[in-house]
């Protein structure tokens, strides 16, 4: 990500670095809702994953003085939001887009 950042500002832009879900899990008051396994238990492997590089995502960005968005705090998810595990659908976007204007129209400037 540092590189990234580098080569980034390299282009003479701003870096905008932001966490994210996936769509296999829910949120709900706390709580994490996996994917149901065969065994009967509850799959929240990507989850977990996620949460990592979103956590070392922050840390980075602060730490290279990015803008940092942190969607994965700042948007829930609801049945309808996803097609599937990576993609949102037109009313997932929507949610994610007005949240990242929330955060990017003070932060930047289009001069």
């Amino acid at each position: 990500m540092r590189d990234l950042v580098a080569a980034i500002r390299d282009f003479g832009a701003k870096p905008i670095l932001a966490t994210q879900h996936m769509g296999n899990y829910r949120i709900r008051e706390g709580k994490v809702y996996g994917v149901p396994k065969p065994d009967g238990s509850v799959d929240i492997a990507d989850y977990a994953r996620l949460s990592a590089v979103n956590k070392r995502t922050l840390q980075v960005c602060e730490d290279v003085g990015a803008i940092c968005i942190d969607v994965a705090n700042g948007v829930r998810f609801e049945d309808g939001d996803n097609y599937d595990g990576l993609h949102t659908t037109p009313q997932g976007s929507e949610k994610v887009a007005r949240y990242m204007y929330s955060r990017l129209k003070d932060a930047i400037s289009l001069e």
